[in-house]
């Protein structure tokens, strides 16, 4: 190859270069395309809840402050378990309604003997205020932080006029067709402040977005799913 064809050869290099790095990211999700996609499961997973036999009672759906949904939250593990999910969460605000939602993470550690992996459906009702606010702090432990239990079914409580709800958070799972209580003691959750701000134009404080009633451009995606809550 002649000095001057290497030259012309190496010139292009930068341009191919920079070519492939642009498809190689524009064929990548964007972060709003993957919060879009994590709101249309939340709703999809409380549309199955509500909807199906194993409903909550009506008086739970009626008090709790907060509603979370974390779908596909990955369990287990060979020798060393654990719990690693993402999902949305919306709280009452003073008006009745329900705020836009913000993001969240779930995060737990056990060890056992456990082989294999599972991923499972989550929905938390967070019945307490005190509880939800306490959600803003870095670290949030149930069990610890907040008290939580096995959600009780609709069915199991038919006829009863008067439900005690001692606990302040209750838990569903689904991971094999249908919902059931599951108890979640230890694991942690946490407001994921970089997704909000990055979610919504304004970069609202997380908790002025649950509790605050902030204003801000309610995308599509995050008013669709407000719109399944109860």
């Amino acid at each position: 190859m002649s000095n001057s064809k290497q030259r012309s050869h190496l010139s292009t290099l930068p341009v191919l270069l920079s070519l492939t790095i642009l498809a190689a990211i524009s064929a990548l999700p964007s972060r709003a395309a993957s919060l879009d996609e994590r709101l249309a499961r939340a709703g999809d997973v409380l549309a199955k809840l509500l909807e199906g036999d194993n409903l909550p009672p009506g008086r739970l759906i009626d008090e709790c402050t907060c509603i979370a949904v974390l779908p596909r939250v990955i369990k287990g593990a060979l020798g060393i378990g654990g719990r690693h999910g993402k999902g949305v969460i919306s709280c009452r605000q003073n008006s009745g309604d329900w705020s836009p939602p913000a993001f969240l993470r779930m995060s737990g550690g056990s060890i056992g003997l456990q082989v294999g992996a599972h991923s499972s459906d989550i929905v938390l009702f967070i019945v307490s205020e005190r509880s939800a606010r306490s959600l803003m702090k870095s670290k949030f432990t149930l069990g610890a932080d907040a008290t939580v239990a096995a959600g009780p079914r609709s069915a199991d409580v038919e006829g009863t006029t008067d439900i005690r709800l001692d606990a302040q958070i209750y838990s569903y799972a689904d991971s094999t067709g249908f919902f059931a209580g599951v108890s979640l003691s230890g694991a942690k959750l946490k407001i994921s402040r970089k997704d909000v701000s990055r979610f919504y134009r304004e970069k609202p404080l997380p908790e002025d977005l649950l509790f605050g009633e902030a204003k801000v451009d309610i995308p599509t995606a995050a008013s669709a799913f407000r719109d399944r809550l109860p």
